[in-house]
């Protein structure tokens, strides 16, 4: 998550839920579908993602899906202490399962 907000990707949280929504909006390209941006999923399993070049559909997404979402979230931080241990474990661990 450090180097992602590092790169200027915005992360956004929304508490008391899980969006399972696998969907990347970069500058007028979108991709969305089923694959987990993960080496199981991209290595190991039958995915589908599409992509679209489209400004317009570019920002359908972003006034659709994210603009709803994200008035309702805080800004994501990294975790720390702990719960920055867990996550790096599960990390690791989720890699060979």
């Amino acid at each position: 998550m450090r180097h992602l907000l590092a790169a200027g990707v915005e992360i956004w949280e929304l508490p008391g839920t899980v969006v399972h929504a696998k969907v990347v909006v970069a500058d007028d390209v979108v991709s969305f579908g089923t694959v987990n941006l993960d080496a199981w999923a991209l290595y190991r399993n039958s995915e589908l993602m599409l992509l679209a070049r489209s400004a317009e559909v570019a920002e359908q997404f972003r006034e659709r899906l994210f603009e709803p979402d994200i008035a309702r979230c805080h800004a994501g931080l990294p975790p720390t202490g702990v719960e920055a241990l867990r996550s790096a474990f599960a990390d690791k661990l989720t890699y060979y399962l």
